[in-house]
């Protein structure tokens, strides 16, 4: 018997069995209690029915669509052939539930809300992996100097150092708390708390830099769409050097000169004091050079020079007076240390106007040439009034 009104009206046993099973079945009396399927395909269904109080174990047995066997504990079922309303109340309970099997559409997760719990689920894992670390995970900045820009890249650990191969994608994994596994002794679910203290702000600064840089990449790359690039190390650009030598200062970090070699620095807040010498150039022209290897780096409101094994983070007074006169400067190919060139000309609005503001960081010798000669004479100003009468 296939499952319809019509089906269960001509399998019922009289009229009045079939409107009082779907009566019984309106008034919710109908109670699931188990279905077992077997290997051909049947499902055996039973429900219990309540009838005045009492209740009514039904079995039914569905194969196709069709019940081919019912049982009920009424005395209707055992004297007469047909349903008895209980088995056709089941009837009906099984009819809505194969109907609203067939009807009701598959449900898929969008992606973003899969995304969204796996966001959560990672929270959570991290939460409670972080509370079981015994150590925190240490993060060291490494700079890289080149071309008169400054890079930085992560390496990353407990006892054994890893290199972070792309910055992007690690601050992606701090903002979704992901596992990532470094090398076969590291491997744990990211979040500021798996770090120890300095590391966590140094995370952090990472990832507003991050955030930047990709940001202008991406204005600048429109038809790239949403890939990002690999980021092994990263320019630093003059707001995120000044957050930066910020966060690190009166620490010792590892630098990466031009040419290859590795040297650690301490970075300290304070003035340096830079020495040159100033000689005759050629016929008519003097040539300004400074005595030690200087680098210098600018950030948007401070200079930083490198001299040997100092970083010297140049407040804003000093950031003024020298940054025109370091930028005027170059380093000859093959030379390691900062000089200009200028006419003899030139040289009195030199010491008249830069000379005498440099000097509170700079201190220059001069070698063949006589400033003294090329200092102008102070302005002197005579009014002179005409008059026709002779007083």
């Amino acid at each position: 018997m296939a499952f319809s009104s019509d089906s269960i009206r001509r399998k019922s046993k009289s009229p009045e069995e079939y409107e009082k099973g779907r009566e019984l079945f309106r008034q919710g009396m109908v109670e699931f209690l188990s279905s077992d399927s077997f290997w051909k395909g049947e499902e055996k269904l039973k429900v219990s029915v309540n009838d005045g109080g009492r209740k009514y174990q039904v079995s039914l047995l569905i194969k196709g669509g069709c019940i081919y066997q019912a049982s009920c504990q009424c005395s209707v079922h055992k004297e007469y052939k047909g349903l008895c309303c209980h088995e056709a109340a089941a009837a009906f309970y099984a009819m809505e539930k194969r109907n609203g099997e067939t009807t009701v559409p598959h449900v898929s997760t969008p992606p973003q809300v899969r995304k969204m719990i796996h966001t959560y689920t990672s929270r959570e894992m991290t939460r409670l992996m972080t509370a079981k670390m015994e150590q925190k995970i240490h993060l060291e900045p490494v700079f890289k100097a080149d071309r008169g820009k400054l890079y930085i890249y992560l390496k990353i650990g407990i006892s054994r150092l890893y290199l972070v191969k792309d910055l992007a994608a690690f601050t992606e994994a701090l903002e979704s708390d992901a596992y990532v596994e470094y090398g076969k002794q590291l491997g744990f679910y990211h979040s500021l708390k798996a770090f120890d203290e300095d590391s966590a702000r140094l995370a952090e600064e990472i990832g507003r830099a991050v955030g930047e840089y990709l940001y202008v990449y991406e204005k600048l790359n429109p038809l790239r769409g949403t890939a990002k690039p690999v980021l092994r190390e990263m320019e630093l650009s003059p707001d995120a050097l000044d957050s930066l030598m910020k966060l690190l200062t009166g620490r010792m970090v590892e630098f990466e000169m031009p040419d290859g070699t590795e040297r650690w620095i301490q970075i300290k807040k304070e003035n340096p004091r830079l020495f040159g010498i100033i000689r005759s150039r050629g016929m008519d022209g003097a040539r300004i050079s400074l005595l030690d290897e200087v680098r210098d780096f600018y950030g948007k409101r401070k200079l930083y020079l490198l001299r040997e094994d100092i970083l010297y983070c140049c407040d804003r007074n000093c950031t003024a007076i020298l940054k025109e006169f370091l930028q005027a400067m170059s380093r000859e190919q093959g030379s390691k240390t900062l000089s200009m060139e200028m006419s003899i000309k030139d040289l009195p609005a030199f010491c008249d106007y830069v000379l005498s503001r440099i000097s509170e960081y700079v201190n220059l010798e001069s070698m063949e040439i006589d400033l003294g000669k090329y200092h102008t004479e102070p302005l002197k100003t005579r009014f002179y009034f005409d008059s026709p009468s002779e007083d």
